[in-house]
């Protein structure tokens, strides 16, 4: 049984899949019992959906703090999020489908995704300390040459990237205070905006 959290090491189970075929090993499949996404319909008792699957496993992708299964299924690669692998076992059929460049089908997959949001740049001054949390949370963070004066010691400037508006605002409040939006302005008004709805919400 395969069982992970978010931000775990590597369980034995994904390294041995993980090295099927630098082990000579790649006659075979995988065959997966993977949880539901939540973006799938739970059953009548709100109960995750499960579906079993008979893969082709190409190779693992660390990103963040999260490890994805690369594997083909009827001839579709596919990226499985590790912590919804219930079970992994190895079946006996080969695998079919040729060898695959993991790296560049990630790459692949992130910008069709990517392709779906319009991006934005969030100009800042952020807490020293928070840094390890901005590169996690957004899709890029960089320093930068200082614009004005920080809000005192201990700040750095930065760009934060983002996908779109409503994760920039999302990891801004996250971030509460210890980051402070030079620019865009629209941004910035959006990020007031959700804290004085926050406010009035809890002073009514």
């Amino acid at each position: 049984m395969l069982s992970l959290q978010a931000g775990s090491s590597l369980p034995t189970s994904l390294t041995g899949l993980a090295s099927l075929r630098s082990r000579g090993d790649q006659h075979r499949s995988v065959q997966a019992f993977l949880l539901a996404t939540h973006s799938d319909r739970p059953t009548e008792d709100d109960a995750p959906r499960a579906q079993e699957l008979v893969v082709e496993p190409h190779g693992l992708v660390s990103a963040g703090s999260d490890w994805y299964l690369c594997a083909s299924t009827e001839g579709t690669v596919r990226f499985f999020k590790a912590v919804r692998i219930e079970h992994a076992a190895l079946l006996a059929e080969p695998c079919s489908g040729p060898d695959l460049d993991v790296a560049q089908a990630w790459r692949d997959h992130r910008g069709r995704f990517l392709d779906q949001f319009t991006p934005v740049s969030v100009d800042a001054w952020l807490r020293a300390e928070r840094w390890d949390d901005a590169r996690e949370w957004s899709i890029c963070t960089s320093p930068m040459d200082a614009s004005g004066s920080p809000p005192g010691e201990g700040w750095r400037p930065v760009r934060l990237e983002f996908m779109d508006d409503l994760h920039a605002v999302t990891v801004l409040l996250r971030l509460g205070s210890d980051v402070r939006i030079e620019a865009p302005d629209d941004i910035k008004a959006k990020l007031l905006d959700q804290i004085d709805q926050v406010a009035t919400l809890y002073r009514s």
